[in-house]
């Protein structure tokens, strides 16, 4: 039996979930692959788009590692996503219990500084809590 390619039947890598806008809540969900990689920066960067104003929590998930390939994807995209939504961008907080990510994430930062306030926490409720704080302080 043969199959056809379906336009977006890529495994998913991450669900982006803008529900509770302005917080964005990216949760890694599958393996780490080219085309699901490359939909979790489409729907990331559309959510980004449809929210005024907004401040990303990104839950690591399954993931254990992140090749140096979508370390440098990652550093291209965000090099860009910060050019374009600018003070938009209010805070992103990473939910890492993997010392191997929490390692790129650094690197990542260091490589680029960062254009708004980050951090990691333990919990997806802490990251939520610190990002509804940022978003909090920028309104005032």
């Amino acid at each position: 039996m043969l199959c056809r390619a379906v336009e977006g039947a890529e495994e998913r890598y991450a669900i982006v979930d803008a529900s509770a806008a302005p917080v964005l809540h990216v949760r890694v969900v599958g393996p780490l692959t080219d085309p699901g990689f490359e939909r979790y920066l489409r729907e990331l960067e559309a959510a980004m788009t449809a929210t005024e104003r907004f401040g990303i929590v990104l839950e690591q998930g399954p993931l254990t590692a992140f090749p140096a390939r979508y370390v440098r994807r990652s550093a291209s995209w965000l090099r860009g996503a910060v050019a374009r939504f600018g003070e938009r961008w209010v805070a992103t907080a990473f939910v890492l219990t993997s010392p191997a990510l929490r390692a790129a994430v650094r690197g990542l930062f260091w490589t680029l500084g960062r254009a708004h306030p980050v951090t990691v926490t333990a919990t997806p409720e802490e990251a939520v809590a610190w990002v509804r704080g940022r978003l909090g302080e920028e309104a005032r």
